[in-house]
């Protein structure tokens, strides 16, 4: 038989945070997160937020992306499962930088350059290497703990 942990309200709670915080710490620009978790029997679940943050503190996403991602970061914040996020961050006239967190006991934890570069540049599912992209900085993510 198969044990699932389902989060708490206070996952939930955190996890809304957490999008917040991710949100306001990219900055304006085009941002798309990747949130793979990992489940029993070495099957994953992965979810994608796509949000344009504007000026006036405005962000444009679709409602249906945020609660799916929401969930499933409550879902890490259990300390369950093992999970991973990327970030990617696109600004006018900007090069790409890419963040990455892996999550401790259902703590985002973020990833040094070489670290996101590794986590960007593997296949989630299959564990094999992807091709890096030419215009792509791999930066030191930043932390998501208030």
């Amino acid at each position: 038989m198969a044990y699932h942990v389902m989060p708490s309200p206070s996952d939930h709670i955190r996890a809304a945070d957490t999008v917040e915080q991710l949100l306001e710490r990219a900055g304006l620009g085009d941002h798309r997160a990747v949130l793979v978790v990992a489940a029993l029997f070495g099957t994953s679940t992965i979810r994608v937020l796509e949000v344009d943050r504007l000026e006036g503190n405005l962000i444009r996403a679709s409602f249906e992306e945020m609660i799916e991602f929401t969930d499933l970061l409550a879902a890490a914040m259990t300390g369950a499962h093992s999970a991973g996020m990327v970030l990617r961050t696109i600004r006018e006239g900007e090069t790409v930088k890419v963040y990455a967190w892996r999550f401790n006991s259902g703590v985002p934890v973020p990833l040094g350059k070489e670290e996101a570069e590794t986590a960007y540049t593997t296949d989630p599912v299959t564990g094999e290497l992807i091709p890096t992209e030419g215009d792509v900085e791999y930066a030191e993510a930043f932390s998501l703990l208030r």
